[in-house]
């Protein structure tokens, strides 16, 4: 099962305060404009829409923004594989999935009929709008793009952070300092 969605803390606070000579937040990186699904939107619909969009993942936000989960399509494939493939050190070789083919279309068309709810992601790392840029960087590295700007008191999405964005912004730095 999924743990709930953690908000990460900004580490480049010391003793109470910020070091006030690299202040740039999150908020700088963030695109705002996030394309969401409700929950109870069938995976077949939420596949059908990002596949439209040519995105690989979607917040899951409810009827008032606040944030459930991410849809992605390698969630949705580690689903469909047998847990042995997708375990670290687990099955070297997919081989035997050829003749599984079949039943693998079958497990798809199935969970294609369920709401998003039950194939989405709830354990997300999220950041809040003050995460320092270089901390947001951080995080794209480690936990993958994207990664959503949550307000921490409501819990409600304000934008992502994605590759792109913070790739914009590492360029924005070059351009001011030449």
């Amino acid at each position: 099962m999924n743990s709930p969605i953690r908000v990460m803390r900004d580490p480049l606070i010391v003793d109470g305060e910020k070091d006030m000579s690299t202040m740039d937040s999150i908020s700088d990186s963030m695109v705002t404009d996030v394309l969401t699904v409700a929950p109870d939107m069938s995976v077949g619909d939420v596949i059908a829409f990002i596949e439209g969009k040519n995105i690989r993942a979607v917040p899951v936000v409810d009827e008032n923004r606040k944030m459930l989960g991410v849809f992605s399509t390698s969630v949705l494939i580690k689903r469909l594989l047998p847990v042995s493939a997708t375990i670290e050190d687990g099955l070297q070789r997919l081989s035997f999935a050829v003749g599984a083919k079949d039943t693998i279309i079958k497990h798809l068309e199935e969970i294609k009929r369920h709401p998003v709810r039950d194939f989405m992601d709830s354990g997300v790392f999220v950041v809040s709008p003050e995460t320092h840029t270089w901390e947001g960087l951080r995080l794209l590295t480690k936990h993958g793009s994207p990664i959503p700007v949550v307000d921490e008191k409501t819990g409600k999405l304000i934008g992502i952070i994605s590759d792109q964005s913070a790739l914009k912004t590492l360029q924005s730095f070059r351009s001011t300092e030449v």
